[in-house]
């Protein structure tokens, strides 16, 4: 029983460490995008 208690921690951590990893990622990718929505518009704004 130790052992399936110890395995099911470790499943618990690393579930715990890829919701980390990806909510890291969704917010990287989300400023990336909202900066270049912005260079967008700025080039958009320059060119009218």
């Amino acid at each position: 029983m130790k052992w399936k208690c110890d395995f099911s921690h470790i499943k618990c951590e690393l579930k715990k460490t890829f919701g980390v990893v990806f909510l890291k990622i969704i917010s990287t990718s989300l400023m990336e995008n909202k900066v270049n929505l912005k260079l967008k518009f700025i080039k958009l704004y320059k060119t009218k």
